[in-house]
C-alpha cells in the first residue's frame, strides 16, 4: 500500500511569506485597501476571484498587479528564495522511508518552484507537481490534491496534506485527507492561535523537523 504526502509549497517548503506579503501590500496601496497582514494573508494570497471580491475591474487588477510587480520582482525574489529550516532533511528522510512526495501548490511550478527544487538538489525526491494552472479549481477547492493523488495513483484516506494555511486544511477536509498544519513563529503576525484553533488541523507543527514522527502518529491513529 503506497501513501503520499502533499506539500504546499509557499509558507510551507519555501520561505517566501516574506516576499508574497510585500507584493500584496504594493497590490492594495494601489488599490486604497486597507487591510491587515492577517486579513491580507486570508483574502488575497492564493485568491483568484479579486476582480469581485473587492468589485473592482479586470483593468484596474492588472494595474495593481503591474504596481506590486514594480515594487517587487518575484523572479529576482524567488530565485533566491530559502527553505525553511529542516525542510530539505525532512523531505529526504520522508522519501527514503517509501512516501510518494508531491507538491500541490497555487504558485506557477515552472516559473518559482522548479528552479528551487534544482538548486536545492531536490527536483528527483517529487513524484508530482501540481499548481492551479493544470485543475478547473484552486484551493480552497480540493481539485490540486486530487490531481497529484491521481498522478500518484494514491487514494485519499491514504495521504497527508502539509499546508500552513486555511485553504489547505479546508481543502483537505473536503477530499477527506488527513492534514498537519504547519505554524511556526512568524506566522503567528499572520494567523492569531485563536484562529489557527478554528481551523480543527488534525495536527499543528512548528517545525518541519517534527513531520516524520507526527505523520507515522496520523497513519495509525
Amino acid at each position: 500500500m503506497q501513501r503520499a504526502i502533499l506539500f504546499d509549497w509557499d509558507g510551507t517548503l519555501a520561505h517566501t511569506l516574506p516576499i508574497w506579503m510585500s507584493w500584496y501590500k504594493a497590490f492594495s496601496l494601489f488599490l486604497s485597501l486597507e487591510l491587515t497582514d492577517h486579513q491580507i494573508a486570508v483574502q488575497l494570497f492564493g485568491h483568484n476571484d479579486l476582480v469581485q471580491k473587492f468589485i473592482i475591474t479586470p483593468n484596474q487588477l492588472r494595474q495593481a498587479e503591474d504596481y506590486a510587480d514594480s515594487k517587487v520582482d518575484l523572479s529576482t525574489e524567488f530565485a533566491q528564495v530559502t527553505l525553511h529550516p529542516g525542510a530539505q532533511k525532512t523531505i529526504k528522510k520522508l522519501h527514503d522511508q517509501g512516501y510518494s512526495l508531491a507538491i500541490t501548490t497555487s504558485s506557477d511550478i515552472d516559473l518559482f518552484i522548479k528552479p528551487v527544487l534544482e538548486r536545492q538538489n531536490l527536483t528527483s525526491y517529487f513524484d508530482a507537481l501540481v499548481d492551479r494552472h493544470q485543475v478547473k479549481n484552486n484551493k480552497p477547492a480540493p481539485d490540486i490534491f486530487l490531481k497529484a493523488l491521481d498522478i500518484l495513483n494514491v487514494e485519499p484516506k491514504n495521504s497527508i496534506i502539509v499546508g500552513d494555511g486555511d485553504k489547505d486544511i479546508v481543502a483537505a477536509k473536503t477530499a477527506g485527507i488527513k492534514n498537519v498544519l504547519f505554524y511556526p513563529p512568524e506566522h503567528h503576525i499572520i494567523y492569531s492561535e485563536q484562529y489557527i484553533k478554528t481551523l480543527s488541523a488534525d495536527r499543528i507543527i512548528t517545525d518541519l523537523s517534527e513531520l516524520p514522527v507526527v505523520i507515522e502518529k496520523l497513519f495509525h491513529a
